[in-house]
């Protein structure tokens, strides 16, 4: 099984901690709190092929996905954005522009869109 690294900018910072938590304790690499005021660490931009990489950002209650400026730091990763409630996400794969929506969205569907199989971009596409 293809390791997976996690990204996590997600607020509240309640939510963030326990998706954290979550995650290590079934042995998954969390990267967490990225700050949206201040300059993406270096770190973020990666070319390593070893790894299945997911982006999971929290949405506002506009139901809209996010801009792509920090999607455009890492453009091999899956990208998960949800609301803090529940009801709507959106995910983008790896090296795609189109957004799919997710209604509802809960643990489930969190677990499924991070460890599914295939989060990495295809090499040939790379």
């Amino acid at each position: 099984m293809v390791a997976t690294r996690i990204y996590l900018q997600y607020e509240p910072r309640l939510y963030s901690d326990l998706i954290q938590q979550f995650f290590q304790s079934i042995g998954q690499e969390v990267i967490v709190w990225i700050s949206r005021g201040e300059d993406y660490p270096v770190h973020l931009i990666t070319t390593e092929q070893d790894c299945d990489e997911v982006l999971l950002l929290s949405l506002e209650e506009s139901e809209e996905p996010p801009d792509d400026q920090l999607m455009n730091l890492m453009p091999h990763a899956k990208v998960i954005a949800f609301s803090p409630h529940g009801k709507f996400g959106f995910r983008r794969l790896p090296g795609e522009t189109s957004w799919e929506e997710i209604r509802p969205f809960g643990l489930a569907e969190l677990m499924y869109e991070v460890l599914s199989e295939g989060n990495q971009n295809n090499k040939e596409n790379v």
